[in-house]
């Protein structure tokens, strides 16, 4: 498979954000037909989520001009026939927020709050996940204090699950043969991949599987996405990790991709591939296109250059990976693109999502400042 990229959002196009506030392009997802990406930058109030459908971008909500405060918007789900927006402020312990929107036509309606958490340590919602009449909540921005892994909202009322020890979040979630999975991790980067066990009155997490500490950084390595393909569960780390046993069995290796079929973890790739690592960091994505399993990769460079933003599809037989394209994405930088601000050049994929014909990828390059967009895909018709 080869991908043939084009930029489709940021810097105006199309009618999309054109505002040096606005620093990363995160979550996304397809609802009625269109696409939904959620935007932020540091100042408070400048959350956004815009909607693109094929043709132009139009704005549905801003924080700013809805009297909220958020400048962080993570996640994004659909429940109850509703887009659902998990926002927050970082840094405000208390802010985080789960809100409700039609997101029909029009620009920038009013969204409703769903659930407040001001009674938590969340600065913000890490993950989100609608299972049957349910509304799983990752709380995130929790600075090792966070006494609540999840909650599940059901439209009455409000059941925390809590975990063995305080959390910084959970990150990543998904549905694995009908069971919400989520991705918790520590103050020390520790993450324990759980399912959630709801059948009785006191909902549990049950873990299956933990990331072992890194000898030289004396930590483990967060979950970034989880993703259930040929009924395998798919965990994306941020670097390639080891894992250790918590209710499942564990293969011995190292890799930032591993796949569990409810028995057993192993790595998903295998020995002898390309050399993706040397200059890669920040696994962070991962979805199912056209009945393939593909993950990207980010990079780190400290001097002007050529960005090293690649998405990776994998064969899951053999665990060999080949470059589905990438390369194109987010062309190349200068030193003065992001100024002093940012002296290390940090490039990644938040998230992946077929839409239409193609593939949207939410770009981007820079933290304290840079670029944020949004790319697109097609398989070229002489690609594989």
């Amino acid at each position: 498979m080869h991908l043939v990229w084009k930029q489709i959002a940021g810097g105006g196009l199309d009618g999309s954000w054109f505002d040096p506030e606005i620093r990363a392009t995160r979550p996304s997802i397809v609802f009625g037909g269109k696409l939904y990406v959620g935007v932020y930058g540091e100042r408070p109030g400048s959350a956004a989520v815009w909607s693109f459908d094929n043709v132009r971008w139009s704005k549905v909500y801003e924080a700013e001009t809805q009297g909220h405060s958020f400048n962080r918007i993570n996640a994004l789900s659909i429940w109850r026939g509703r887009l659902i927006i998990g926002a927050g402020q970082k840094g405000e312990a208390g802010s985080a927020t789960v809100l409700s929107h039609s997101s029909d036509t029009g620009e920038d309606k009013p969204a409703a709050i769903v659930q407040s958490f001001r009674d938590t340590a969340a600065s913000f919602i890490d993950s989100l996940s609608a299972n049957g009449d349910d509304l799983i909540v990752g709380l995130g921005g929790g600075e090792g204090r966070l006494e609540q892994a999840l909650s599940i909202l059901d439209g009455a009322g409000r059941t925390d699950v809590s975990p063995p020890s305080p959390l910084d979040g959970s990150y990543a979630m998904t549905i694995f043969r009908g069971r919400t999975v989520t991705g918790s991790y520590d103050r020390d980067r520790l993450t324990t991949v759980s399912v959630l066990d709801d059948s009785g009155p006191d909902p549990q997490l049950r873990p299956l599987v933990r990331s072992r500490p890194d000898k030289d950084m004396d930590k483990g390595g967060i979950v970034e996405a989880l993703t259930v393909f040929n009924d395998r569960l798919f965990a994306n780390f941020d670097r390639p990790v080891s894992l250790e046993p918590a209710g499942s069995r564990v293969s011995e290796g190292i890799s930032p991709v591993w796949w569990f079929d409810g028995a057993a973890w192993r790595p998903a790739l295998g020995p002898g591939q390309p050399n993706i690592l040397s200059a890669a960091a920040n696994f962070n994505s991962s979805t199912v296109f056209r009945n393939r399993f593909l993950f990207s990769s980010g990079s780190v460079g400290d001097r002007a250059g050529s960005v090293f933003v690649r998405v990776w599809a994998l064969e899951t037989r053999t665990g060999s990976v080949v470059a589905a394209g990438g390369g194109g994405i987010g062309g190349s930088w200068r030193d003065e693109d992001v100024g002093a601000a940012n002296p290390r050049r940090l490039a990644w994929i938040y998230s992946m999502t077929p839409f239409s014909d193609g593939l949207a990828v939410t770009f981007t390059y820079g933290l304290g400042g840079g670029r944020a967009e949004v790319w697109f895909a097609r398989p070229s018709e002489t690609g594989s």
